[in-house]
């Protein structure tokens, strides 16, 4: 694919995901990049200047690279308002990122803990003694008043 088409492919997913820059108007608003040609890059009428491609992307706060890259992945990008997030204090943009950083850091901590789990219990043999073992002798479950009663794997209803 020329890197014209991939721009625009990648200028398209990006106002997807922008509502600050989810129109021709607002793209050129922002990037100084005339609405006519804005939409002519869109529709694959002209091969965007390099000059172009620079204002664009920095309305975006991507780089040049990104925005010509086929591999670019647009439904990584957070989607947030980022003119409020522009006019946020310096503190409060970091305690932003941290958050982030917190999230993503769980859950990645949370994905490798349950892909040992599974790992150690598919490379664990099921036998009976094991059987026993894992589960007690009786438990007793509170359902709407009633009562269940499982009895070594075995559910009776009780009450």
């Amino acid at each position: 694919m020329k890197a014209g088409k991939v721009f625009a492919a990648n200028l398209v997913r990006l106002m997807a995901v922008r509502p600050d820059l989810d129109t021709q108007v607002k793209v050129a608003d922002h990037s100084g990049v005339a609405q006519t040609t804005v939409g002519r890059i869109l529709r694959g009428a002209v091969s965007p200047t390099l000059e172009n491609v620079e204002s664009i992307a920095n309305a975006f706060g991507k780089t040049v690279g990104e925005m010509i890259d086929s591999a670019y992945n647009s439904a990584a990008e957070i989607a947030y308002d980022r003119v409020r997030y522009s006019k946020l204090p310096k503190e409060e943009k970091a305690r932003v990122e941290s958050y982030i950083e917190h999230v993503i850091t769980d859950f990645e901590a949370t994905s490798a803990r349950e892909q040992r789990e599974f790992n150690h219990s598919s490379r664990s043999p099921v036998t009976t003694s094991s059987k026993k073992q894992d589960k007690p002798e009786s438990q007793t479950f509170h359902k709407n008043e009633k009562t269940t009663v499982v009895t070594r794997g075995v559910k009776r209803r009780a009450g």
